[in-house]
C-alpha cells in the first residue's frame, strides 16, 4: 500500500462503500454489513503493512474529510463513525485511541 495511487483508490473504495450504505436504509443489518466491508478493507491495510499512524493520516483523515464534504458536518461525521466501527474490530486494531 505504498503508492499514492493505491492510497487514492482505497479512499475511493471506502467512500463508495459509505455512499452506498448512506443512500440506503441504515438498518441494523445494513450497519453490520457496512462494518464487515470496512473490516475487510482494514484487514487488507494490515496485510499491506500500513501502520496505525499511516492508516489514520493517509486513509482515515482524507476519508472523513470527503464524507464531510459530501454530506455536511453532522451527517458526514455520523457516517464516519459507522466507518470506524469496521476499523476498530479486535482482529484489525488499526484505529488510534484518540479517534474513538
Amino acid at each position: 500500500m505504498a503508492t499514492e495511487r493505491q492510497v487514492q483508490e482505497l479512499i475511493a473504495r471506502c467512500v463508495s462503500i459509505a455512499v452506498f450504505y448512506h443512500n440506503g436504509e441504515m438498518t441494523p443489518k445494513a450497519r453490520a454489513s457496512m462494518a464487515s466491508e470496512f473490516r475487510t478493507v482494514a484487514a487488507e491495510l494490515k496485510r499491506g503493512g500500513l501502520s496505525r499512524g499511516a492508516t489514520e493520516g493517509r486513509i482515515l483523515r482524507p476519508l472523513e474529510a470527503e464524507l464531510i464534504a459530501r454530506y455536511g458536518t453532522e451527517a458526514g461525521r455520523g457516517l464516519y463513525v459507522e466507518v470506524l466501527k469496521g476499523f476498530e474490530e479486535p482482529a484489525v486494531p488499526l484505529l488510534c485511541p484518540a479517534a474513538r
